[in-house]
């Protein structure tokens, strides 16, 4: 239970840190300070950083990666914002939770490193798990409707 709330605090701070980091990349966005984090968030942070991510089964992960994987993050914020630069608010308001399930995709389905960071492939591997993505969201309302 310990765990499962240092997970949630840890995801509830990275979730914050996006909100900061797309609001920085939004088109006509002017750069801002970023608020200081509370110390005990940084303690966590840094805390989880030297630690290898425990539900992830790899066997590469870990957070030494969260340098790399915020990198990642912001490029597919920018693709999602270029994909619909008219888009709606209510759409824009969702692009970081968006980005953030996709780079998370990435990151665990990924057999090595090397493979999760290569910026040259990003935008096909991205177009490659939203194909996957939509064909699991097809079967399943197939299943569902029979």
């Amino acid at each position: 239970q310990q765990q499962q709330q240092q997970l949630l605090q840890h995801q509830q701070l990275q979730a914050h840190l996006l909100q900061q980091q797309a609001a920085q990349h939004a088109p006509g966005a002017l750069p801002t300070a970023q608020p200081a984090l509370p110390a005990a968030a940084v303690l966590q942070l840094q805390h989880h950083q030297q630690q290898r991510v425990p539900h992830l089964t790899g066997g590469w992960q870990s957070n030494n990666d969260i340098p790399h994987r915020k990198k990642i993050l912001s490029r597919i914020v920018v693709y999602l914002q270029q994909r619909k630069p008219n888009a709606r608010p209510e759409w824009i308001k969702k692009v970081p939770l968006m980005a953030k399930r996709l780079e998370d995709s990435l990151y665990r389905n990924a057999a090595t490193f090397a493979e999760y960071n290569d910026m040259n492939t990003l935008r096909a591997r991205l177009q490659q798990l939203a194909l996957r993505l939509g064909n699991k969201a097809q079967q399943a309302k197939l299943q569902a409707g029979q």
